[in-house]
């Protein structure tokens, strides 16, 4: 399993600060684009877009704002249609940049619940990410005091009277969801238990030998059509993206039963690529486990997690691998469990019960 652990946001940006290799990054962002457009991974595609169109608004080249303007237009586009109103907002922003937002068709109030203003809805995200109102105020460019007055606006909309409450609300109202970890809304107060959380690891089969025989360009869009089907599927199943590991995806999940079937759609997605790919097949070993994982700096940190990469690897390309715990969480699944009984672990002193899951 790699080690390598780094954001989305370190994948699709190419190290243009330095080398301003524009035209490597030109042909990264289009690759990237044909290959969510091909597999029909909508929300890669349209998160794709707008990356590509910020690259062109700081090339600044003649025509790139054109360009730049078309694929924020296909992005907002692609946002709406999934109802992504957080990064419909960041598509709208971009547009103003580019002083092309007559480009976008304007978006009623209704498309924020609680009739909540664009501004409205960014300070929610910034509240959701942990930031203070002085952070937000910086990021927004605005003062703490306006930062204040909008606080108070949202709050009464929303009928909240504290931040974790507002970030509670943005995670139920699924505005969160599309760019953070509902962790940082599990923050129980005084004489209240955490549920569980549900920590789901994936791990590609051969990542390293697919890199040596394809080359780096085939095995980077091969991956990407990695990234894209497993994202596809937790944004179906209200998976969290917590972090990108080099060859796989760590996510977390409210509910085991969610958690499980999407692990399913996930292999079914995989078996139906590799039947139609025989000479670049991709096989992927899955395990899920639940706990009390402790959420920091935008990642998971604790025995669960550690627990949950080990089940993963114990599994066998093309296997779902769960605890003990997720299998009595996971009542009201059809899928089917085949108890594979009390196993070590590498590394852990206690002995784990584990189901696969058929598929």
């Amino acid at each position: 399993m790699g080690g390598c652990a780094c954001s989305r946001a370190s994948l699709v940006s190419p190290p243009l600060s330095t080398d301003r290799r524009w035209d490597t990054a030109e042909a990264y962002f289009q690759t990237a684009l044909n290959v969510a457009t091909r597999v029909g991974a909508q929300t890669e595609q349209g998160l794709t877009c707008l990356d590509f169109a910020r690259m062109l608004a700081v090339r600044h080249r003649t025509d790139d704002r054109q360009r730049a303007i078309e694929l924020v237009q296909q992005a907002d586009q692609l946002f709406r249609k999934l109802g992504m109103a957080p990064w419909a907002l960041r598509a709208i922003q971009l547009a103003e940049a580019l002083q092309a937002r007559s480009a976008l068709i304007p978006y009623p109030s209704s498309v924020f619940p609680g009739h909540l203003s664009m501004q409205e809805v960014e300070i929610l995200l910034q509240i959701a990410h942990g930031h203070t109102d002085q952070e937000i105020a910086n990021k927004l460019v605005l003062n703490p005091s306006t930062i204040s007055h909008y606080m108070s606006s949202l709050f009464t909309k929303i009928g909240v009277n504290s931040r974790a409450a507002a970030v509670a609300y943005a995670f139920d109202q699924g505005l969160a969801s599309q760019i953070s970890s509902p962790t940082q809304a599990r923050t129980p107060g005084m004489g209240q238990r955490q549920a569980p959380l549900i920590i789901l690891v994936t791990d590609l089969e051969n990542s390293t030998t697919l890199l040596q025989r394809l080359g780096d360009v085939q095995a980077h869009e091969l991956i990407r059509l990695h990234n894209a089907i497993i994202r596809e599927n937790l944004r179906a199943y209200r998976g969290f993206e917590v972090t990108h590991t080099g060859d796989g995806i760590e996510a977390s999940f409210l509910s085991a039963s969610n958690a499980v079937e999407c692990a399913v759609a996930i292999q079914k997605a995989f078996a139906k690529y590799s039947g139609g790919h025989p000479n670049s097949p991709m096989r992927v070993r899955i395990g899920i486990n639940a706990g009390e994982p402790i959420p920091t700096e935008g990642r998971l940190f604790g025995t669960a997690v550690h627990t949950t990469f080990h089940i993963c690897n114990r599994a066998r390309p093309g296997q779902i691998l769960v605890s003990d715990g997720v299998y009595q969480l996971a009542t009201d699944t059809s899928v089917v469990f085949i108890n594979r009984g009390r196993v070590v672990l590498k590394g852990l002193p206690d002995r784990f019960r584990l189901y696969e899951v058929q598929w």
